[in-house]
């Protein structure tokens, strides 16, 4: 009876690991399964070198865009930040790594690494579907940035992220299957489109300020347009535009039960709470010296 119960316990695990639409992260688990012999095991210290990973592209990410004192403070708020339960190292989750992979997408963008460009984009698709957003951020950035420098590499990079866009929107194992406006299905229990919308919308506020109560939204976008004014670099303000406007669109096209805007808040999170800590530590700066 105990081996029994020990199979159909070890059953849900594998249904929960293992899933058709995070094929990357599956196959790293598998991988260290292959040492251990123990599905267990493997996820648990497959997750410590993932915390490294995210550690790493936030570290990356951070630096780029603001400095190395914001970077600081963004580790100790995401730290203690659950983020509802989406957050970074609190859920290492196939969706979290993804835009982890992103974050160094967005990095390979502004400084032009274009094969890294390539290989994190495909990554980040293969980790979780949710990377079909950085495949169209990337898309946009290398159409209207640069583009005739290094055209050869950049009809590449266009080419590739519209087939991985392809391949997740029409992968019958992904979120996005019935998100399609031609179904049937896409208003499930009698939802109207203004119903969806205004559901979506309170979850974007919740996402967006709620976790952050003491902070309202347009105080952090005001925060955001000082930081553009003052860095005054075209491609990070390009790069925080895109963002902006990815975070502005998903809850258009969110479902019940998908959240979207929650599992791209990762990387919004960052742009977000990162111009609200640049600026204040700016204005600490100028408090001091005058």
């Amino acid at each position: 009876k105990n081996d029994e119960s020990f199979f159909l316990t070890l059953e849900r695990q594998k249904a929960r690991v293992f899933k058709a639409y995070h094929p990357l992260y599956s196959f790293i688990i598998l991988g260290f399964d292959q040492f251990f012999d123990d599905l267990l095991k493997s996820r648990i210290i497959a997750h410590l070198f993932f915390v490294i990973f995210i550690t790493y592209s936030l570290i990356l990410l951070s630096n780029l865009l603001f400095d190395k004192t914001t970077t600081v403070l963004l580790l100790l708020i995401f730290a203690f930040n659950n983020q509802g339960g989406f957050g970074f190292g609190h859920q290492i989750n196939p969706y979290v790594l993804s835009q982890s992979l992103s974050m160094v997408v967005l990095y390979s963008l502004v400084k032009e690494y274009k094969k890294n460009i390539i290989v994190f984009n495909i990554l980040s698709s293969l980790m979780h579907p949710i990377g079909i957003f950085t495949n169209l951020i990337t898309l946009i950035f290398t159409i209207f940035v640069n583009f005739k420098a290094k055209l050869k590499i950049n009809i590449l990079i266009i080419f590739i992220n519209f087939v991985l866009i392809l391949f997740i929107y029409f992968n019958k194992f992904s979120f996005f299957d019935k998100l399609s406006v031609r179904s049937a299905d896409i208003f499930p229990n009698d939802f109207s489109v203004l119903d969806v919308l205004k559901r979506n919308l309170k979850t974007f506020y919740y996402t967006y300020s709620g976790l952050y109560k003491y902070y309202t939204i347009p105080i952090i976008f005001l925060c955001s347009i000082f930081y553009l004014l003052i860095k005054k670099d075209k491609k990070i303000s390009c790069v925080v535009i895109l963002i902006y406007l990815m975070i502005f669109m998903l809850p258009l096209i969110d479902k019940p039960q998908v959240n979207l805007p929650r599992r791209f808040m990762n990387i919004g999170a960052v742009i977000m709470v990162g111009s609200l800590s640049f600026i204040f530590i700016q204005s600490c700066l100028i408090m001091i010296n005058n």
